[in-house]
């Protein structure tokens, strides 16, 4: 997958982040559910764009896990299907390449 992995490298640094958080409150048990997930990847994605990584092919490692690997995710309930997943990307990728063509400070949207 080569530089598609550090789309991964970047979700897996989110979650540390929030677990250290998390772990404050004593709440890290309950930190993988589908928004959590959803969640880092779409800010993994901002810190590699910041990063000056290229994100566009972001969504397709997506699309290639679930083609290579159908079953790859099993875990529905914690984590968002591999759809969900590229699509998801793919709107993040256009939401950050607008904010990058206004001169818009690179900074996640978050809810």
């Amino acid at each position: 997958f080569g530089g598609q992995v550090t789309g991964t490298e970047a979700r897996r640094c989110k979650r540390v982040v929030d677990r250290i958080d998390l772990a404050d409150l004593d709440v890290a048990g309950t930190a993988f559910s589908k928004e959590f997930e959803a969640e880092a990847d779409y800010v993994g994605l901002y810190i590699m764009a910041r990063a000056g990584r290229n994100i566009s092919n972001a969504p397709d490692f997506w699309r290639r896990m679930a083609t290579l690997s159908p079953r790859s995710i099993s875990h529905a309930s914690s984590h968002p299907t591999s759809p969900e997943r590229f699509v998801n990307l793919a709107n993040t990728v256009k939401e950050i390449e607008h904010k990058r063509r206004g001169g818009q400070a690179l900074e996640p949207n978050l809810r």
